[in-house]
């Protein structure tokens, strides 16, 4: 099978030049597994589950078997709709992408970070999507492009101290990859530790085998190095 086609054209590695020399911005790891144990049996009791098996069990004409059934398939359900969400999540990732460009401009409590087709240039958008923008009430820059310019990533470049990693398609129409390109530049051109990566041909999200593998290979590459 041939290698993944990747564009390495826009891509460069620069050291931070934020944090003071040998010093990581590290996000302190305070939750563990005893922690997340307990939360989760806090959400099942406050979600009643001294309350429902009553009227389960009168349901199913108290029939233990039967309510054990209805429990299990209900909790199938219940993680295959939570699955779901992440799938759709992950098939979407504009607006998690502007999230993500838009954090590490207003915090250095990150030490690495993935942009993927996010937003970062409400202004330019609106000229090169290939659809109309819907966000900022609809307003058309002439009129008034305070709203746009205030969630600019790019007008926050300095603050970044976050190591990015930036991935888009080229052939993206929803959120053209010089998006990404824009921001890549302003990080660079600041000493910022940032990565580009681009995929000839894929549009929002990489449809082929191969890139989609390759995508994640990236992410993984990046918190290694970044985020051990």
């Amino acid at each position: 099978m041939p290698a993944p086609e990747k564009s390495m054209t826009l891509t460069r590695d620069l050291r931070s030049t934020s944090a003071p020399q040998g010093q990581a911005i590290q996000l302190p790891r305070i939750l563990r597994m005893r922690d997340l144990v307990l939360l989760i049996i806090g959400t099942v009791i406050g979600s009643g589950i001294f309350l429902v098996p009553g009227a389960v069990l009168k349901s199913v004409g108290s029939s233990l078997p039967l309510a054990f059934a209805v429990w299990i398939i209900g909790g199938v359900l219940s993680l295959l709709g939570a699955l779901t969400d992440g799938e759709l999540s992950a098939m979407k990732p504009q607006a998690g992408g502007f999230m993500t460009a838009w954090s590490v401009t207003q915090t250095n409590r990150y030490r690495a970070a993935i942009e993927e087709a996010g937003i970062t240039d409400g202004l330019s958008l609106i000229a090169t999507s290939d659809i109309w923008p819907i966000d900022y009430g609809v307003l058309l820059q002439e009129k008034d492009p305070t709203p746009m310019l205030q969630f600019c990533v790019g007008m926050s470049a300095a603050r970044v101290t976050t190591s990015l990693l930036i991935l888009y398609g080229e052939a993206d129409l929803r959120v053209p990859m010089l998006q990404g390109r824009e921001l890549f530049v302003l990080l660079a051109e600041r000493g910022k530790t940032v990565r580009m990566v681009t995929y000839p041909g894929s549009p929002h999200f990489p449809r082929l085998f191969e890139q989609r593998r390759d995508l994640l290979k990236e992410i993984q590459d990046w918190l290694q190095k970044y985020n051990p």
